[in-house]
């Protein structure tokens, strides 16, 4: 509460925090206290802002899946992502200490490599989705395609071919 109360709107400028030396887990537990008192109000808001845009884009990718499957896997990692962030803000002066780090930006080993698989399965379902709508939108360009050009063409193209195939002569021919 000490290192959010110091800070005012633009903070102490990056790395001029005091009380980072006095938290027990400043990088972990604490680091938005650090990031307010850092960065002041603006940072602290451009940290949520984030955090938001993240689910909003989440959202945006679910929305887009024709399957429910993928569209619940991006929006349960999105939420369980969005979910911790709002409970590491909320350590910093309204919740108990919960050792939960903040995804993302929280130093650490496991958390990270876990927060960045969430995000590479998030990314596959969107490269997917996209991959899915452009082989549709490609489709429907083929599709009208062969409706401006009609059949006939189709069909004079394979008329030689068939007669090729179907005539006796030109393999007669060819055995004398």
């Amino acid at each position: 509460r000490i290192a959010i109360a110091t800070s005012n709107v633009v903070g102490k400028a990056p790395g001029n925090s005091v009380q980072r030396d006095f938290l027990s887990q400043a990088f972990s537990d604490f680091i938005f206290a650090i990031i307010i008192e850092e960065l002041g109000l603006v940072g602290g808001i451009f940290v949520v802002c984030l955090y938001i845009w993240l689910l909003v884009r989440a959202g945006r990718i679910a929305q887009k899946c024709e399957r429910t499957f993928p569209a619940f896997l991006v929006m349960g990692i999105a939420l369980m992502l969005v979910s911790q962030a709002i409970l590491n803000m909320m350590v910093a002066g309204l919740f108990p200490v919960t050792g939960q780090p903040l995804p993302l930006i929280s130093k650490g080993g496991t958390s990270t490599l876990i927060n960045c698989a969430y995000i590479g399965m998030i990314l596959s379902v969107s490269r997917y989705t996209a991959y899915l709508e452009e082989q549709k939108e490609r489709n429907a360009q083929l599709q009208m395609q062969t409706e401006a050009t009609g059949t006939t063409e189709a069909q004079t193209a394979a008329e030689p071919t068939a007669q090729v195939l179907n005539s006796d002569a030109e393999f007669e021919e060819e055995k004398k």
